[in-house]
This record gives structure tokens, C-alpha cells and sequence, in this order.
């Protein structure tokens, strides 16, 4: 819309309900921005650059975690990539616990140790855990170099 003013030049008047949405918008831009320090304190590290060979050796550790959908698998993206995509992290597999002792299978025993299996991209060099005469014939079938 335009309307001449005092001086008689145009000038271009918003309608009221974009006026508002404009004013919104600014406030948001304004407050909605997270302060970010210029620098990086001092113990500050950038945990997802860690070499794959270090990153490999942490979540070795942490293999029945990562399975089960929790642990630092969670940390980051780059993380949770190299616990699923990274073959070599599951070359050797330890999903042994107590409950291995047990009578009893605990539950989706078998899910977790096929899916470690999988993520081994037929590199499994050793298993540990539980396994029955059917997952032995899956662990045998995704063995590339037998």
C-alpha cells in the first residue's frame, strides 16, 4: 500500500498484519541467536575428529552397548557411524556376559549377535558369546574367507 506523507513522497506502508509478522521476525532473529564464545576454552576437544583407529579402541569396548542402542554410539553423528558402518570395529566380537552362564538365554541373545555378525561385513576373526547350532550356521555363511 502507498500513502504520501507530509513532504508528499510515496512511501510503501506494510499492512498492519505484516508489520507485525516483521516485527516477529526481528525479535526472533535478535534473541533467537545462541551466544557462541569467539574462541574454544582451553580443554576444549572435538571429541567426533578423533582418529578411527582411537575411536575404533573406545567403542571396542562398549560393543553389547552398542547393540543395544545405547552408549557412544550416541555421542555424535560421526560416532554413530563408525559403530555401525566400520567393519573393523567388529572383527572381534565379545558379547560374553554372567547371563551366558545362565540356563536361560536372556532375551534377544540372538538379534544382538546376528547383528554384530552383520556389521562384521563377513570379518568376524572371533566370536565370544553365546551361540546355538543355528547362529554357528549364520556366522558361518557370512565368513568371506573360508
Amino acid at each position: 500500500m502507498v500513502m504520501e506523507t507530509k513532504n508528499r513522497k510515496a512511501a510503501f506502508v506494510f499492512p498492519r498484519c505484516l508489520r507485525v509478522r516483521a516485527a516477529l521476525s526481528r525479535r526472533r532473529h535478535r534473541h533467537g541467536r545462541k551466544h557462541r564464545p569467539a574462541s574454544r576454552p582451553a580443554g576444549w576437544r572435538d571429541w567426533a575428529a578423533l582418529p578411527g583407529t582411537v575411536l575404533r579402541a573406545i567403542l571396542e569396548r562398549f560393543q553389547t552397548d552398542l547393540l543395544r542402542g545405547t552408549g557412544p554410539g550416541l555421542a555424535c553423528a560421526s560416532w554413530r557411524r563408525a559403530a555401525v558402518d566400520d567393519p573393523l570395529l567388529w572383527r572381534r566380537i565379545d558379547l560374553a556376559s554372567d547371563e551366558d552362564m545362565q540356563r536361560d538365554a536372556p532375551a534377544g541373545w540372538q538379534a544382538m549377535a546376528r547383528a554384530a555378525v552383520d556389521r562384521s561385513a563377513g570379518r568376524c576373526e572371533s566370536f565370544r558369546g553365546r551361540a546355538d547350532g543355528e547362529f554357528l550356521v549364520y556366522l558361518a555363511d557370512r565368513y568371506v574367507l573360508i
